[in-house]
């Protein structure tokens, strides 16, 4: 089995909203990164798991860079609900994927 990742790094902002959250309660930048992975049995006759240019999923993580980058995430419609953390951006930026 073979496995490709990529790693795109992006700075967002925020702060948590739950009860005695601390210097996190805070408004305070994140880094991020998207990792999406490609993996296959086996490489095609060039060496390669995949044409990256040709991974649709790859383009999206423009789209996500773009949206989150310098943002602030607590005001984003996606996390008006629940406050962001890890899982909670991830399960946002897997719904663009």
């Amino acid at each position: 089995m073979h496995a490709v990742t990529v790693r795109p790094g992006s700075v967002a902002w925020g702060w948590l909203t739950v009860p005695d959250s601390g210097p996190e309660g805070e408004r305070c930048s994140h880094q991020s990164r998207a990792e999406p992975t490609v993996e296959g049995p086996r490489l095609n006759e060039y060496g390669h798991l995949a044409d990256i240019d040709c991974v649709d999923e790859f383009e999206v993580l423009d789209e996500v860079e773009v949206r989150y980058h310098d943002a602030t995430l607590n005001e984003l419609p996606e996390f008006e609900v629940q406050t962001w953390e890890d899982e909670t951006a991830a399960a946002a930026c897997a719904t663009g994927l």
